[in-house]
């Protein structure tokens, strides 16, 4: 019964996060805390799930106008790559990886409990530096990797710190970036690791599930308010557990 409950959780965190347009990795790795998977296996399953939901984010939200995005994308992305299969490749000690990934899952609920920002009529254009872009893009590709998180937590915050895309056009220019470095950090993963855990057999078409039904269910069919105060407590339960652990 158990296995059924995880893939049924999974499922639902790929929902809520593909709804918005995210891929939901920090979502995936509190559900798996909560459920006692060890490290190794957390981060490979988060990765390869990430990546999936992220291609169905990206397809959906993006089709037509990925284009447009690529210039802004590759100079944080292309040093992004490498670094990701660098860091995914890294297995850190249990004691050492849980409080890391804790903390991360406890900043993500506050920023999800965070006020998004200005009203997207301020909209401001996007320009991303190329000297500061590539500098950004391989440090967050490294921690994304290191972690299993995908990126996305630390570039969506960083976009919007930095002045570099208004929260709306933020939202969009993660989505195929967690994709990317997503597939980089599986890579070096399966480099260093050359096995995944076997629930993904069923935790893979349940995030695939999910995936679909929230990116196609669109963000303007749920209640935003709602939706980041529920996956908050879930990210804050997992993130003090792993935390404390």
């Amino acid at each position: 019964m158990e296995p059924v409950v995880l893939a049924l959780l999974l499922a639902l965190v790929a929902a809520l996060y593909a709804s918005v347009g995210l891929a939901g990795a920090s979502g995936y790795l509190a559900v798996l805390a909560l459920f006692g998977v060890d490290p190794p296996a957390m981060k490979g399953a988060s990765l390869l799930l990430n990546g999936f939901v992220a291609l169905i984010g990206t397809w959906v939200f993006h089709r037509g106008a990925i284009g447009d995005r690529i210039k802004p994308v590759a100079a944080i992305a292309l040093p992004a790559v490498p670094m990701a299969v660098l860091g995914g490749a890294i297995r850190l000690p249990a004691e050492i990886y849980l409080p890391i990934v804790g903390g991360l899952l406890i900043l993500s609920a506050v920023r999800l409990l965070w006020p998004a920002g200005g009203p997207a009529e301020d909209r401001v254009e996007t320009r991303v530096p190329l000297g500061a872009g590539m500098l950004l893009g391989g440090v967050i590709g490294f921690a994304s990797g290191v972690t299993g998180t995908g990126g996305g937590i630390f570039l969506l915050p960083a976009l919007q710190l930095l002045g570099w895309a208004d929260p709306k056009e933020a939202s969009r220019l993660v989505a195929p970036f967690v994709l990317l470095s997503s597939l980089a950090g599986l890579a070096g993963f399966l480099y260093s690791t050359p096995r995944l855990p076997i629930g993904l057999v069923l935790w893979a078409p349940a995030a695939i599930l999910g995936g679909l039904v929230g990116a196609r269910a669109g963000r303007d069919r749920l209640d935003p308010t709602t939706l980041r105060r529920v996956l908050a407590l879930l990210l804050l339960a997992a993130g003090l557990r792993l935390f404390l652990a």
